[in-house]
């Protein structure tokens, strides 16, 4: 994704102004929507409801079945740093890619995980969320996209990868669609049918 996106467009709306100028010059990180768009922070669940796609592993890899890949990034005390990690390419579709793409932007924007700080701030706000008991550096979200599940794995320590964002299509040939949202309208993948992508499509769509 351009800098330039990242300054002027609404990573969730259609807002756009050209107009606003470099409100950013330094970092690369998305701003709030001046729409009034809100956070994805308050969109995060500490509860897993999809916990059967999580269970439901491939005999031959070990990895779930539905899983599309997953993003893995760290905090350098500057910006976020990221790389894609595909894992199945067969099920993922152009719209799927760019979700992945467009919720990592918000998880890093600045009325959300902005820094490490502020992952921190957000992470002991919610104990319930910590892996274990007895580990306050390591928490678990979840989100639900139009089009897939997310994952969320948040680690507060410094000079470790700090951010986990796991996705898992909604969505497979011959199976039920799963999340909270099932019973809503049929997706574009839905209604155009399974458009998949190839390893390099899929890690080139997802944001550097």
């Amino acid at each position: 994704m351009s800098k330039e996106k990242y300054q002027y467009d609404c990573l969730d709306c259609d807002y756009h102004d050209p107009d606003v100028g470099c409100v950013m010059p330094s970092t690369d990180r998305p701003y709030a929507c001046p729409q009034g768009q809100k956070s994805i922070l308050s969109e995060l669940k500490t509860e897993c409801f999809f916990q059967e796609v999580l269970d439901d592993l491939d005999a031959k890899t070990g990895y779930p079945k539905r899983k599309i890949g997953h993003m893995r990034a760290d905090y350098d005390g500057f910006r976020w740093w990221n790389k894609p990690f595909p894992c199945n390419n067969d099920i993922c579709t152009a719209e799927m890619a760019h979700e992945i793409d467009r919720v990592y932007a918000r998880l890093i924007s600045d009325d959300a995980f902005y820094n490490l700080a502020a992952m921190k701030k957000f992470c002991n706000a919610h104990s319930g969320a910590a892996n274990r008991s007895n580990c306050r550096d390591e928490y678990s979200f979840y989100f639900e996209g139009e089009h897939c599940l997310f994952w969320v794995r948040c680690i507060t320590r410094s000079k470790d990868y700090n951010l986990y964002l796991h996705a898992f299509t909604k969505e497979m040939k011959g199976e039920a669609i799963v999340g909270e949202k099932a019973g809503s309208k049929p997706t574009k993948a839905q209604q155009l049918g399974i458009n998949t992508l190839t390893k390099e499509e899929f890690e080139n769509m997802l944001v550097e």
